[in-house]
Parts: structure tokens; C-alpha cells; sequence
């Protein structure tokens, strides 16, 4: 279970930044082969991750709501993984996004609200499904400011990730409702509040 969920949240990470920086993004042209793809955002984003435990099934969620400079509106970008902790199955890994989405961000990055309808598509079954949410972010960290850079290699490609942000981390509460059940009821375990001067992603094929 351990290295499934370690896993889940590589592919959250690194899924958030693409999709949230090709929301943001014109259309690119497909690079040729052997040329980089390069991912560029800028803008306010929250985000918050949640994990709790229930009849031997873990559940994590991740929700980001994000407002990209130029963009017409919001964005909202949802992952959801479910696992069975006896046996390490990923029963689902569904993720999804929408650019109809309202997120609001306190002054100086004090407090956020998101709030959006979001299709999912579970990649273990192959089955969508939406999820309402309806998340509030209160800082509780003074504000940071972080120039990071990252390189990662895995499966024949290599992304260099470059960020220079301001930040505050917060506690999200709220629900990611599917209909039957909240997925989220219990506070983040981890979240923030961001204003992100510039980031860019690279993937190269190695």
C-alpha cells in the first residue's frame, strides 16, 4: 500500500503541474523528436491534499483550484485515489479538470474558496463520474517566498521543474462530494495558498 499511494502522489504532483500549466497555456505545437516540451504557468493557485482511512480503504484526494494570469476564468483540477490497505490494490485513480470553476484568494494570500462540478475519469475502470466541491483555505504560516528548482528522471524522459513563488501553507476543509459520499471529511493534511510568479516545466526524451 505504502509504495502504491508513494506513487499516487508522484503522479498527482507532477499531473498537477501539466494540467494546470496547459489550462493556462495557448496551444502548443507538438515539439519534434528529440525536441523539449515546455509547460510555462503563472498565477494564484490553493491547493490541498487529503488522506483518511475507512473499513480498511484509504482514500486520497487532491484538489487544486487555480486562477492563471490572462485566463478568462478559474480553473479546477481534481485526483482521487482510493487503495485497499491490506492488500496495496489501487482500487481507483480518477482525475479530472475544468475551466468552469469560481476560486477566490484572500488579500495577501490570507484565505481561498473554490468551488466547481468536475468530471473524473477513473483510470482503473475506465468509468466517469462527477464530483462536486466546495473547499475554503485559512493561512496558517507567514508568507514564503521560494525559488526552486527540480530534476527528475523516470521512464526515459527527464523534467526539470523552476518556480519562483510566493507562499503561505493553510488548513482546507470542505467537501468533494461523488453523489453518495463526501471524499474529503476530514481537514487537509497538507495545503497551500500561492501566488506563482513564474513556473515552467521541462520534459525531454532521454
Amino acid at each position: 500500500m505504502k509504495i502504491a499511494h508513494s506513487t499516487a502522489r508522484i503522479c498527482v504532483l507532477v499531473g498537477f503541474l501539466l494540467v494546470t500549466g496547459v489550462l493556462a497555456a495557448p496551444p502548443t505545437v507538438r515539439a519534434a523528436p528529440g525536441s523539449p516540451t515546455i509547460v510555462k504557468f503563472n498565477g494564484q493557485s490553493a491547493v490541498a491534499e487529503f488522506d483518511t482511512v475507512s473499513g480498511g480503504i484509504e482514500t486520497f484526494v487532491l484538489v487544486a483550484g487555480t486562477h492563471p494570469s490572462g485566463a478568462a476564468s478559474p480553473q479546477m483540477v481534481v485526483v482521487v485515489g482510493q487503495f485497499d490497505v491490506n492488500t496495496g490494490t489501487t482500487l481507483l485513480f480518477a482525475s479530472g479538470s475544468t475551466s468552469t470553476a469560481t476560486v477566490q484568494l484572500g488579500p495577501n494570500l490570507s484565505s481561498a474558496t473554490a468551488s466547481a462540478i468536475v468530471l473524473l475519469t477513473d483510470s482503473v475502470s475506465g468509468n466517469s463520474f462527477e464530483v462536486a466541491v466546495n473547499m475554503a483555505w485559512a493561512a496558517s504560516s507567514p508568507l514564503i517566498h521560494q525559488h526552486n528548482t527540480t530534476v527528475s528522471h523516470t521512464m526515459g524522459f527527464t523534467s526539470i521543474f523552476h518556480s519562483n513563488a510566493s507562499l503561505r501553507d493553510a488548513n482546507a476543509s470542505g467537501a468533494v462530494f461523488d453523489g453518495t459520499t463526501n471524499l474529503t471529511p476530514s481537514p487537509s493534511v497538507f495545503a497551500q495558498i500561492l501566488r506563482v510568479n513564474s513556473a515552467q516545466i521541462t520534459i525531454t526524451h532521454t
